[in-house]
């Protein structure tokens, strides 16, 4: 009958070792007989060589990192609290089994020596996956937060080229304006010249002004001067206030005689709504009853007129 407190021991193989041997985590009887093996066995070392190869693989793919000190305080705790159970348990052991042999702490010992070695390797895994995860978190953190400022900046220029257009219709806008009251000034300054000119050769009795023309319902602001150069047939028509003619449109001077208007002269204003308009009279001024403008089509006749009086000579 077999003892239940007796223990059986096989023996132990050599070549379960290697791992242990490339790592390192033997005892020195252990790494005798893996010696031995190695002295005789081509195959072994053949296998010692790539278990030695896989593991620095393994250290070349770990980065050397350093846990900070809490998480190396809590894991060293963790270790030697496990290791603390482990004696308490083998003093248990000891207190049951009825002798100890120098062959149970052999066994025992190495035992010892490899969960130490696989304790420290979790530290190692364990802090790398911390840290690697708090390297991580930051990580994205830091790219979400430039992702938001790239987004903020995006907005900021969309804002800015909105602006930037804004401003450039606004002096678009405003350079046209200049440019219209640039003409106006131009044709003001015309008109005044012309003014200053009939004002002048009136006086001196070079011209008389037979008519003055004031604007219809549809020109409410217009006005004409109509002057005739004495013992000539050469006359000037001066208008203000007259707004342009539609497109495809022109207003023609008319006089009028026995109630039949006889066309003169077609003229357009400037943006400024004047004109100076210089013609030959068909006839003696004084044959004519009075003077009117009305607007006539481009291409119509203008020898019958059908278009609206928009000037007529004044009472």
């Amino acid at each position: 009958m077999t003892d239940p407190n007796s223990l059986d021991f096989t023996v132990p193989d050599p070549w379960g070792d290697l791992p242990g041997y490339a790592l390192n985590a033997l005892t020195p009887d252990e790494r005798a007989r893996v010696d031995a093996l190695l002295e005789t066995s081509p195959e072994a070392r053949d296998e010692l060589r790539r278990y030695m190869e896989a593991a620095e693989s393994l250290a070349d793919l770990s980065p050397a990192v350093e846990p900070s000190d809490r998480v190396r305080k809590l894991l060293l705790a963790q270790v030697d609290s496990d290791i603390h159970l482990m004696d308490v348990a083998r003093e248990d052991a000891r207190s049951v089994l009825p002798q100890k042999t120098p062959l149970l702490r052999t066994l025992l010992k190495p035992a010892r020596v490899a969960y130490a070695g696989t304790a420290a390797a979790l530290i190692s895994v364990v802090a790398i996956a911390v840290i690697f995860g708090v390297e991580n978190s930051r990580l994205n953190s830091e790219v979400v937060q430039l992702r938001d400022d790239v987004e903020t900046e995006i907005a900021e220029l969309a804002t800015l080229r909105e602006s930037v257009e804004d401003a450039q219709a606004k002096f678009a806008v405003q350079d046209a304006e200049v440019a219209r009251l640039t003409a106006v000034n131009a044709a003001l300054n015309d008109a005044l010249r012309d003014q200053q000119w009939l004002t002048f050769v009136t006086q001196n009795k070079e011209y008389r002004v037979p008519e003055y023309l004031e604007g219809s319902a549809q020109a409410p602001e217009a006005n004409g001067t109509l002057a005739v150069k004495n013992f000539d047939d050469l006359a000037v028509f001066l208008v203000s206030s007259l707004p342009p003619a539609p497109e495809g449109y022109q207003y023609m001077l008319s006089l009028v005689r026995d109630g039949v208007p006889d066309p003169v002269a077609t003229f357009q204003v400037n943006e400024a709504g004047m004109a100076r308009v210089e013609f030959k009279l068909p006839d003696n001024i004084v044959q004519y009853e009075r003077a009117v403008v009305t607007l006539e089509q481009l291409n119509g006749d203008v020898e019958v007129l059908s278009g609206p009086e928009v000037m007529s000579a004044s009472d």
